[in-house]
Formats: C-alpha cells, sequence, structure tokens
C-alpha cells in the first residue's frame, strides 16, 4: 500500500490543475481537451514523493496492474518489430501523457483512447523496423528481459500507468481524483482511509490479493481462503477451496445409502453420519 502511495503522489505532482465540468453525457469528468502534461523524467529510478498532492492519489488496483503490463508489451513490440531502442520506445509511450484528448461526444473515450492509441504505436513501423517472425514469442521474450534488466521494472511502470489513467480517465471511472486541497486535515485523513480506490489486502490467512476498497465485498464472497460453514449444514468450518472435496467425501450430511440397498433397503433421507447408527437399528 505505501508503494502504491508513493507511486501515486509523485503522479499526482506532476499533473496539472484542471477545472471539474458536468459531462452532457452524464457524470462529473474533467476538462482536458485544452490541456497538456509534460512528460514525467525518463528513467524508472524511485525519487522522493511530493508530500501534499492536490489530487487523491488512490486508482483501480487491477486496471493500473494490467496497464503497467500492456505497457511493456507495447515498448517490447516497439523494440522488436519497431527497431527502436528501449530508451526511445519509452519515450513513444510517455508521449501519450502530451497528446490532446478529443472532446468530441461520438467515438471511444476514457481508456478507450489510451488502450487505442497503444494498439496504433505497436502497429507502427518505424525506419528500420522490419518483419519480424514468430513476433509474438520474441516480444514476450524481449519484455521479460527488458524487466530482468531493469529498464522497465515494475515500480516504473506502475507510476507511468498511474500518470497515464488520470490523464485519460476523464470520467473518473477508475481513479479518485478527489480535490484533497478543498479538504481539512481532518477530512482528508478520513478520506484517505475511506476512499473506493485505496489498495487494501484480504483480511483471510493464506490470501494474498491485493485489490481496491469497492471490491472487498465481492472479493469476500468468493475469496477461497475464506473459512465458512459447510455447504451442506454440517458443523464443520473450512476453507472455501476445501469445499467441494469436503462435501464430496468426509461430510456426515453427505446423502448415503445404506450398504444392504441391494438386498432392498431404501432408508429415504439416509446421510453419512447416519449411517451406522441405522445399521444398528436395523440389527436390532
Amino acid at each position: 500500500c505505501q508503494t502504491i502511495q508513493a507511486m501515486a503522489r509523485e503522479a499526482a505532482a506532476a499533473e496539472p490543475t484542471v477545472s471539474t465540468n458536468t459531462d452532457p453525457a452524464g457524470g462529473s469528468s474533467r476538462d482536458d481537451s485544452d490541456s497538456t502534461v509534460g512528460p514525467a523524467d525518463e528513467g524508472c529510478c524511485d525519487s522522493e514523493p511530493a508530500s501534499a498532492p492536490a489530487l487523491c492519489e488512490f486508482a483501480d488496483v487491477e486496471t493500473l496492474e494490467l496497464l503497467s503490463a500492456r505497457l511493456l508489451n507495447t515498448m517490447a513490440t516497439r523494440v522488436v518489430q519497431g527497431g527502436l531502442q528501449p530508451s526511445d520506445a519509452m519515450a513513444e509511450v510517455r508521449g501519450l501523457l502530451s497528446e490532446k484528448l478529443s472532446s468530441a461526444k461520438k467515438g471511444p473515450r476514457g481508456l478507450a483512447v489510451l488502450h487505442a492509441r497503444l494498439e496504433k504505436l505497436e502497429a507502427r513501423r518505424s525506419f528500420g523496423g522490419r518483419f519480424v517472425s514468430n513476433a509474438a514469442d520474441k516480444v514476450a521474450g524481449k519484455a521479460r528481459e527488458l524487466e530482468v534488466r531493469g529498464e522497465y521494472r515494475h515500480g516504473g511502470r506502475q507510476r507511468l500507468a498511474l500518470q497515464l489513467v488520470q490523464r485519460y480517465d476523464t470520467t473518473r471511472e477508475w481513479h479518485c481524483g478527489c480535490d484533497m486541497e478543498q479538504l481539512g486535515s481532518t477530512e482528508r485523513e478520513r478520506h484517505l482511509t475511506s476512499c473506493v480506490f485505496r489498495p487494501v489486502g484480504c483480511s483471510h490467512a493464506g490470501c494474498t490479493a491485493l485489490f481496491s476498497a469497492r471490491y472487498e465485498a465481492a472479493h469476500d464472497g468468493s475469496c477461497e481462503f475464506k473459512v465458512v460453514r459447510c455447504a451442506l449444514g454440517c458443523k464443520e468450518s473450512l476453507p472455501r477451496r476445501d469445499m467441494e472435496a469436503h462435501v464430496a467425501g468426509p461430510c456426515a450430511m453427505r446423502p448415503a445409502e445404506c450398504p444392504f440397498r441391494a438386498l432392498g433397503c431404501l432408508a429415504p433421507g439416509l446421510v453419512q453420519g447416519e449411517v451406522a447408527s441405522h445399521l444398528e437399528e436395523a440389527r436390532d
């Protein structure tokens, strides 16, 4: 959580001040059509975070993770198929921070615009570019190579992903963007502990999932590590991931048949935990 907050504080400090208008299509959006954002410093080296971000630094955890992976793939593609040096591929992607956003009411919007521009970059053929056989495998290999070398390590890509989300997600569907300067110190602290985009970890032992707070209830309802009562109603409580084996095996409430069914015993409603007493009664 601290890593994500530090990353986001750097990104927020680099964001311009923008006005908030009502989107004719519904919802609140930031008017970015005429604003520009200068490219962030190249490289992925850590630096001191801004102490007081103007905007809330939280964004959807899964969206950042997926976009971070997409950025690595895009840059690897430009190196393999576009004939670029890694630093030039990085500069191209950072250039998306300064591209203007269309104010048109029709067509792609939000992060769909960003992904369309990334796709366009991946398809571009630079001077010196070449056709590459088995391109997908080579791009995947180059991505692993770049990440191992540290040129595009995870933290740096996450910071860039956050900047891009803040830039393109004008309806704030995938990030908060709350104006922290308009909040008092108490309200600010309350927001940081209640923002629906803040990263939280699963509380169930053994689960390492990290997600935005707005998905906490949904995750809890499906987490395989959560201890729950037996689905068939016996007295056992066990992790959800062990339930299938439990109800198919040792559960006392599993439907059962009398061992002497072939001889005509059709005892109705018999469950595994009652088989022994059923046999005792039959013997008496």
